[in-house]
């Protein structure tokens, strides 16, 4: 990898942020399309920005030279990488990839927008586990959100199933599921890679609570059925989060802008999968952590002796 250092740019950067800026605005497929005067009139409009933002990019230097910069701004719930820009000698050594590692261990949700035609950048941007957030056409804008990458690559080796009392571990619930059940502690959970909903919010519980996220766990059960799942959600910038992975047919984060509307939302997906389901009958609790190595039965008490929710 080569040596290289990030300093701030200053006045006498302007030219070259300005002629490495015309290279990212403007793409192949747009360079085709474009007059003479277009072009000024972007190259003028960029010029005007970078002289009052200037200050804002970072310059990356090998050797006292300039190979390339980089612009990290404010967007929507974190940060956009707006630019990032090597000289062609100084690609594929390294440096991106330095940087975005620095970027994304700071920032907890970053952005950045690629042209859909670059599929070089877009694997590049992948490969570190960006998702597509959003397509206008010309550019996608893809996010890396800390929570969803480092949270889901734990949970994404847990299988549902349980581990009895004696250590054995089953794929289905079977008929002594509620005599045998074992709730494990999340380094058991890690250990054994199955566990049941009940587990498995445990270890989110524990992997949310070190990142310091302020978090609820639920409780939702039919009564006439015995039906139940238990799954956590989460509070940042505003806005609530449902991370979900036991129930897979709804695995992954689900955004929403109020809690009463995650809420719902969960409650309407779980009757539905009742036959017949009456969502008046459906019970929601929220609980508090459980000890460990309980039994089905302490588990469900722990559950149901919770606060009782009456959602709108």
């Amino acid at each position: 990898m080569v040596d290289f250092k990030v300093v701030n740019a200053k006045e006498k950067d302007i030219e070259i942020i300005t002629s490495m800026k015309m290279v990212t605005m403007v793409d192949d497929e747009m360079d085709k399309k474009l007059s003479h005067k277009e072009k000024t009139k972007i190259k003028d409009s960029i010029i005007s920005n970078i002289e009052l933002n200037y200050k804002k990019y970072k310059i990356i230097m090998v050797d006292k030279v300039v190979v390339g910069a980089y612009l990290v701004t404010d967007y929507l719930d974190g940060s956009m990488l707006d630019e990032i820009y090597l000289f062609k000698e100084y690609r594929n050594q390294g440096i991106g990839t330095k940087i975005l590692n620095k970027l994304i261990k700071t920032i907890r949700k970053l952005y950045v927008w690629v042209y859909a035609s670059n599929t070089e950048a877009l694997r590049f941007f992948k490969n570190f586990g960006f998702v597509s957030e959003a397509d206008g056409g010309r550019t996608i804008i893809l996010k890396y959100d800390s929570i969803y990458s480092d949270v889901t690559k734990v949970l994404e080796d847990i299988n549902v199933g349980y581990v009895d009392n004696k250590g054995v571990k089953h794929l289905e619930v079977t008929e002594d599921f509620k005599d045998t059940y074992y709730l494990q502690s999340p380094k058991e959970l890690m250990e054994s890679k199955i566990g049941m909903c009940f587990d498995q919010v445990e270890l989110e519980r524990d992997l949310l609570s070190k990142l310091e996220i302020e978090l609820r766990t639920y409780f939702i059960m039919y009564p006439d059925n015995e039906c139940s799942h238990a799954f956590l959600i989460y509070k940042e910038n505003n806005k609530y989060y449902w991370l979900e992975h036991a129930w897979m047919k709804y695995k992954g984060i689900h955004e929403y802008d109020t809690k009463n509307d995650l809420l719902v939302d969960v409650i309407g997906k779980f009757v539905n999968m009742i036959p017949n389901g009456d969502v008046s009958k459906v019970k929601l609790y929220i609980f508090d952590k459980p000890r460990k190595g309980i039994n089905y039965t302490r588990y469900m008490s722990n559950a149901i002796n919770g606060k009782n929710i009456k959602i709108a």
